[in-house]
């Protein structure tokens, strides 16, 4: 199957493209970055990097991207017209953004994830059935730390995970995003959401679950970028060639 890189400069971008060139059956058609980006003079592996986009005699079957909201936008047309697939690693996406996916789902299959490793999928697996077991009593807060460059907070994966906890939950959580001041005694019902930036860590996330006299902490901790890439290669795997719509992680493990 053939793939192309948007954001290919990038962090995430060249982990992708090593990921994708590990795996057999597997070709790099095209790598894609904007204009001025600060990396744009190191092409990744020797590959020619095109700022434009070109899609002509290079259509792949599925496209990756982990730029940002514009670096999608920049895309979609040339997605719409190729037919191919995508999948879309980004996140700190809008609404409008997530608006368009969803267009774009309605003739492309379109594969979003705000985290693509398999083990924190397991950690929301396993949280929101722990949050069910141990119902509305017991006190729900999630903690997230990544490395100081990370541009959205709460992280798309911390989001992802009070989204499993609220529909675990028979009542409505009121998100807290942090504390501070005399904010008072934490009320029944709330879910915190902490985010720490510092460093250079990856990602690690972990829920929570606090009832009276023992505390129960699920935690996932990603130990190289390289997770999310070798992630969004195999969900590139599954999608290629499928129907038109939005897919995410929970189709990709619906046989498990």
């Amino acid at each position: 199957m053939k793939v192309a890189i948007n954001g290919a400069c990038g962090r995430m971008g060249r982990e992708v493209l090593s990921a994708a060139l590990a795996r057999d059956g597997i070709q790099v058609v095209a790598c894609w970055e904007r204009e001025g980006h600060p990396d744009l003079g190191s092409r990744p592996a020797g590959y020619p990097v095109d700022v434009n986009r070109v899609w002509e005699g290079r259509v792949p079957d599925v496209v990756i991207d982990f730029t940002s909201e514009a670096g999608l936008h920049a895309i979609l047309p040339g997605l719409a017209t190729a037919g191919c697939g995508l999948v879309c690693g980004t996140t700190g996406l809008s609404e409008g953004a997530m608006l368009a996916l969803g267009t774009a789902a309605e003739s492309n299959p379109v594969f979003h994830a705000t985290n693509l490793s398999t083990g924190v999928y397991v950690l929301g697996r396993v949280a929101q059935l722990a949050a069910r077991l141990v119902g509305e009593e017991w006190d729900k807060e999630i903690v997230e730390i990544h490395h100081r460059r990370k541009a959205d907070a709460p992280s798309g994966t911390a989001l992802t995970l009070a989204r499993l906890l609220q529909e675990a939950s028979a009542t409505e959580l009121a998100q807290v995003r942090g504390r501070s001041g005399l904010c008072g005694p934490r009320k029944a019902g709330e879910l915190g959401i902490h985010a720490v930036r510092a460093g250079d860590v990856v990602g690690e996330h972990e829920v929570i679950l606090a009832g009276p006299s023992e505390t129960l902490r699920l935690s996932h901790s990603a130990l190289s970028r390289s997770v999310f890439a070798v992630g969004a290669v195999r969900a590139a795997v599954w999608l290629a060639g499928r129907r038109p719509g939005l897919y995410g992680m929970s189709d990709l493990f619906s046989g498990a």
